[in-house]
C-alpha cells in the first residue's frame, strides 16, 4: 500500500540524506512536518485532529528508528521484476494525490503485469484518508477468498458446486471487478 517496487533515484537518495541530517538537528520539527506532508493537501484541514494524533504517535519512535527507516528506503533494491514474474497475485494500492509517490510514475511499474491496481483519491496515508473504502474493500476481498476456497475444495473433492457457492462467488467476483477502486 502506497509503496513502490523501485529503488530510490539518486535525487531521492540525496533527499533522504538531507532528511537524516534534518531529523538529527530537530527531531520534533522534522516529525511534525513530515507527517503532515504525507496527507493530501485537501485532507490536512479536514483530518487535522487525526493528523495530530499520528504526529504524537510518531514522536514515540526513537531517533534511531527514524534514521534506520530513511536509510532502509534509501538502500532499497529495485524489485520491479517481481511484479512481472511473481507466481502469486499482487495488488498495488495508490493514492492519486500522494505527495510522496507520484501516481503516474507508479503506474508505469505495473504495465504489462497482472498486478491489480486499486486507486484511491487521496494521499500517502490511504489507511487513514480512505479508511472506510479500504475497510469495505478488505471485507469484500476476504469474503471472495473464502468463497474461492469453498469452490476449490468442492472441485478438488470432485463434488458438484452448489448453486449457492457459484452465485455467491460470481457476485463477489463481479463486485470486485466493477468496483470503482480497480483501474485495470
Amino acid at each position: 500500500q502506497n509503496s513502490t517496487s523501485r529503488a530510490d533515484s539518486d535525487e531521492r537518495k540525496a533527499n533522504r540524506d538531507r532528511a537524516i541530517v534534518a531529523v538529527k538537528q530537530n527531531y520534533s520539527a522534522f516529525i511534525r512536518m513530515s507527517i503532515a506532508n504525507l496527507f493530501s493537501e485537501d485532507n490536512r484541514e479536514r483530518l487535522a485532529d487525526i493528523i495530530e494524533e499520528v504526529k504524537l504517535e510518531a514522536l514515540k519512535t526513537p531517533l534511531q528508528g527514524i534514521v534506520a527507516s530513511l536509510e532502509g528506503m534509501k538502500i532499497r533494491k529495485d524489485r520491479e521484476v517481481i511484479l512481472h514474474f511473481a507466481p502469486y497475485p499482487i495488488q498495488l494500492i495508490l493514492g492519486k494525490k500522494d505527495p510522496v509517490l507520484v501516481y503516474e510514475d507508479n503506474l508505469s511499474q505495473i504495465e504489462n503485469t497482472a498486478t491489480k491496481l486499486v486507486s484511491l483519491p487521496d494521499g500517502h496515508m490511504s489507511h487513514i484518508e480512505n479508511k472506510d473504502v479500504l475497510e469495505k474493500y478488505a471485507t469484500i476481498t476476504t469474503e471472495l477468498a473464502t468463497w474461492e476456497q469453498k469452490r476449490d475444495l468442492k472441485y478438488t473433492q470432485n463434488q458438484p458446486l452448489g448453486f449457492e457457492v457459484l452465485v455467491k462467488y460470481e457476485d463477489l467476483k463481479h463486485l470486485i471487478k466493477t468496483s470503482v477502486l480497480y483501474e485495470n
